[in-house]
Order: structure tokens, then C-alpha cells, then sequence
């Protein structure tokens, strides 16, 4: 038997058409029932729009519900497309005082915030085979919720489509999910970046670059000169 927790017709069409416009779902009556068991989705639709209208240089391209591999939803992903590395903390600032100054603290308990840079013309299809993976890497991220700092998806012209995630733990721990996540999405750079303490010593962080590579089925093309260690540290400590 299904069991709708707030039909059609329990919210206004004002909060109904809010929602439809944002949420990045073929199944809307699911997804509103699921929405619903965690939050208000009243002010979360309120949040939204408050969202849209205080972006200056963002826009907000929707939000999905990402769930387990048992399928129950672990949080909400809000995407905000064309970001920088200074305006994405202003409006993590920001984000952090609207949800504190109105008491929405089942909100941001239950929302992560992911950025996605160059993404102005992708197409439906391929979004929806990036935000699947998206979704999967933020269920793994669960596990680590109190030390992710930052989570971003880049277009780079020379990788294609990148995840990029900030912890603030030690570079081992790091570097062992980064591991971790590599070799399960073959074909995705993933880079995970600390902000903790450099653990390990020089030729462990060129091992576990190596290693990330070949898990990720990547080749690395080398110019004579060329140090591996330090282009992580380039990378990661940018």
C-alpha cells in the first residue's frame, strides 16, 4: 500500500509550482512524499526562492534527493551552477545566515550545497548521467560529513568533468578516499583536497597519485622535467 504523507492538494499551488520548477526528478509525486518526511517544504520552497533571487553571479539549476544503495534518502543536493572559489564561500555565508536568522535547522541538517562550474550547455542526458554520479559520491561523502568542507564539479579542458571535494583532515586520510572513490568512478576525475596536516612524506604522496591514476584507467603524459609531486602539491594545495 502507498502511504502519500502530503498529497497535491495539501500544499498551495504556489509552493507546488516552486518546487516543480527546481526539483530535478521524473517522478514528482515520489519525490515531493520522500521531501516532505524530512523537511517543510513550505519553507524550503520559500528557501528557494530566496536562493534565486540573492545569486549575482550563480544560478540555481535545481536540487534532487540523493539516497543509499537501500534506496532511502540521505540528503537533498542543491546545485548552483557558475561558481568561484570566493563567491562559493560568500554564498555558503550566506546560505549558513538566511537558514540560522529563520530557524531552519532540519533544512540545513538535511541539504548539501554542490557547486558546478562550466556547466551553462550541457545537455539533459549528460547532466543526468553527472548528477547520478553526483549522487553516488555524496552518498559515499556521508560517511564523512563532519570534515567536507567543499564539493565542486568542474569542466577542465583537458579532463572533461572533475569532482573536486575538500576535507579538512590529514593528507592520508584524504588521499585513501580519494583512492577509495577513484576506483569506484573509472573515468571521473576525482580529487580530494585537506586542509589537516601533510602526514606523509613526498614519495608517498607521488605513490598515491600513481595509484589514483591507474585505478581511474588515466595515463599520465609527462614533459621532460615534469615532478609528479610537485604538480599534486600544485593541485592540491591550490
Amino acid at each position: 500500500m502507498s502511504v502519500v504523507i502530503v498529497p497535491r492538494g495539501s500544499a498551495s499551488k504556489a509552493v507546488l509550482d516552486v518546487l516543480k520548477r527546481y526539483m530535478l526528478t521524473d517522478d514528482f509525486d515520489r519525490a515531493l512524499n520522500e521531501l516532505s518526511r524530512l523537511i517543510d517544504i513550505e519553507k524550503f520552497a520559500e528557501f528557494l526562492e530566496w536562493l534565486e533571487k540573492s545569486l549575482t553571479i550563480y544560478r540555481l539549476h535545481g536540487f534532487s534527493l540523493v539516497r543509499s544503495v537501500k534506496g532511502e534518502v540521505i540528503t537533498i543536493a542543491v546545485y548552483l551552477e557558475d561558481c568561484g572559489e570566493g563567491e562559493r564561500s560568500t554564498t555558503a555565508s550566506r546560505v549558513k545566515g538566511y537558514l540560522n536568522e529563520h530557524e531552519l535547522r532540519n533544512i540545513a541538517e538535511n541539504m548539501t550545497l554542490v557547486y558546478l562550474k562550466g556547466f551553462e550547455k550541457v545537455e539533459a542526458e549528460l547532466f543526468k548521467e553527472l548528477e547520478s554520479t553526483v549522487q553516488k559520491v555524496l552518498a559515499v561523502l556521508r560517511e564523512y560529513a563532519n570534515i567536507v568542507q567543499g564539493f565542486e564539479v568542474i569542466r577542465d579542458p583537458d579532463w572533461g568533468y572533475t569532482i573536486t571535494i575538500t576535507l579538512s583532515s590529514s593528507a592520508s586520510e584524504a588521499l585513501k578516499l580519494n583512492l577509495r572513490l577513484q576506483e569506484m568512478f573509472k573515468g571521473i576525475p576525482v580529487v580530494v583536497k585537506w586542509t589537516g596536516p601533510k602526514d606523509i612524506s613526498d614519495e608517498e604522496l607521488a605513490d598515491y597519485l600513481v595509484k589514483i591514476l591507474n585505478i581511474g584507467g588515466f595515463k599520465a603524459k609527462a614533459s621532460p622535467g615534469f615532478s609528479a609531486v610537485e604538480a599534486v602539491r600544485e593541485i592540491r594545495e591550490d
